[in-house]
C-alpha cells in the first residue's frame, strides 16, 4: 500500500488560495500532524468559529496509531480556469498564478468535463481532490476517478444558499450568521452529504471582501480535518434536508440597481455590502445627471440633530459638525446610511469628505 496521499486541488479565486498554500506548505507531511495542528486551531478559536456538526468534533480524536495517519501529502495537480483575455491584455486568475511560482503541475483545460483522457493522465492515483470556487460542473466520471471522491468548500450553512454566490446572498438578505460546510461532490450542485459544518456570527458592517477572507481562512485551518473525516468517519455524513433548500443565482451587471425612493437603507446597505466586488450597487441621480456607483459607504449611528444642515434634496443630505462633511443617502421611509465615496458613469470619482454640494 502507497505511503503517500495523492491530492488535487480545484480553484480559481482568490480568496481561496491560502487554502491551497497551506496544502502546498504542508506536502512530505503526515496527515496526523496536519490533523492535530487543525483541531488545536479549531479549539483556541472556537468561540469565533462553532462547530456546529458534528457538535462533538474536539472529542472524535482517533487513534493515532490509524495506519492512514501516517500517509505523507502529496499534492499531485491544481487544476483552475484558464487565462482570458480581456481588453487585450492576458489575466491569469489568483490560484494558477499560485501554481505556476511554485511550480505545481497546473491544468486549466476550457471545458474539464471534455478532457477526462487529459486528466486522468495527470494524476493516474489521484486518492482524494479538494473542490474551492472552482466554477466548472465536474462530471461523475471525473468524481469516480478519486479514491475517496471529492472534497468541497462551500461557504454557508448548508442546504441554505446553494449555488454559485452563497457569500453574496448571505450578505444581501442581512443575515447575522453564516458559516462553511464541507460536503461530498456529487452530480447533483452542492447537495452532497456535509462532513463538517463550521457557523460564525457576522460583524454588522462586514462585506463580500472581508466575508471571503474569513471563510477563506477558515477552509485553510479546516480541510485536513474535513479529509479525515471524510476517508475516517464517512459513517457520520450529514445527509442535508432538501425541503430546507435555498438556492443563489448568477449575478450579472444587471444586479447592480438600486432605488433609494422604494428600498430602505438596511437593504442598500445590506446590497453594497454583498456586490461591493461585482456588480456594485448604482442608481441614476439627478443631481449628478448619471449612474452614481456607491463605492463607500456605512452604517449612520449619529443623530442627524447633532449636526449642521448644509444640503439637502430628495436623495442627499450634507451635514456639518467641527468642520468635517457628512453625506447621507435618503431612502424609504425616512431611512437613511452614510456614503463616503462614489463613481459616476464618465469614471470621475468623488470623495465626500470634500465636496460641496450647490
Amino acid at each position: 500500500m502507497s505511503n503517500t496521499l495523492n491530492l488535487a486541488f480545484f480553484g480559481s479565486s482568490k480568496f481561496v488560495v491560502p487554502m491551497l498554500e497551506d496544502i502546498y506548505s504542508n506536502c512530505g507531511k503526515p496527515v496526523m500532524d496536519i490533523y492535530l495542528q487543525q483541531l488545536n486551531y479549531l479549539a483556541s478559536n472556537h468561540k469565533e468559529f462553532k462547530a456546529i456538526y458534528p457538535e462533538n468534533l474536539l472529542s472524535l480524536k482517533p487513534t493515532t496509531l490509524e495506519p492512514f495517519f501516517q500517509k505523507i501529502i502529496t499534492l499531485d495537480l491544481v487544476v483552475s480556469q484558464p487565462d482570458r483575455l480581456n481588453r487585450n491584455k492576458i489575466q491569469t486568475n489568483p490560484v494558477s498564478v499560485f501554481a505556476r511560482n511554485s511550480n505545481l503541475q497546473l491544468f486549466t483545460p476550457e471545458k474539464l468535463n471534455l478532457e477526462l483522457a487529459e486528466f486522468t493522465n495527470l494524476v493516474p492515483n489521484l486518492d482524494l481532490a479538494f473542490v474551492a470556487s472552482f466554477g466548472q460542473i465536474i462530471s461523475t466520471k471525473i468524481l469516480e476517478s478519486a479514491k475517496y471522491g471529492f472534497l468541497n468548500w462551500h461557504p454557508s450553512l448548508l442546504p441554505k444558499y446553494r449555488g454559485a454566490t452563497p457569500m453574496q446572498e448571505t450578505l444581501k438578505n442581512g443575515e447575522k450568521i453564516s458559516g462553511l460546510s464541507w460536503l461530498e461532490v456529487t452530480k447533483k450542485m452542492d447537495a452532497g452529504d456535509v462532513y463538517l459544518q463550521f457557523q460564525k456570527t457576522l460583524a454588522k458592517e462586514i462585506n463580500f471582501t472581508g466575508l471571503a477572507q474569513e471563510m477563506g481562512a477558515l477552509g485553510k485551518n479546516t480541510w485536513a480535518v474535513a479529509l479525515v473525516f471524510k476517508i475516517l468517519f464517512p459513517q457520520l455524513a450529514l445527509v442535508q434536508n432538501e425541503t430546507e433548500t435555498t438556492f443563489t443565482k448568477i449575478l450579472t451587471k444587471d444586479d447592480k440597481s438600486v432605488d433609494p425612493k422604494n428600498q430602505s437603507a438596511k437593504d442598500i446597505l445590506n446590497h453594497y455590502r454583498a456586490y461591493q466586488v461585482f456588480p456594485g450597487t448604482a442608481f441614476i441621480d439627478d443631481y449628478f445627471k448619471s449612474t452614481v456607483t456607491i463605492t463607500e459607504a456605512c452604517l449612520f449611528t449619529e443623530q442627524v440633530a447633532d449636526f449642521q444642515r448644509i444640503y439637502e434634496n430628495e436623495t442627499w443630505l450634507q451635514l456639518k459638525a467641527n468642520g468635517q462633511n457628512r453625506v447621507l443617502l435618503k431612502c424609504q421611509g425616512s431611512s437613511i446610511f452614510e456614503v463616503k465615496r462614489i463613481r459616476l458613469e464618465t469614471g470621475k470619482q468623488i470623495d465626500f469628505k470634500g465636496f460641496n454640494f450647490k
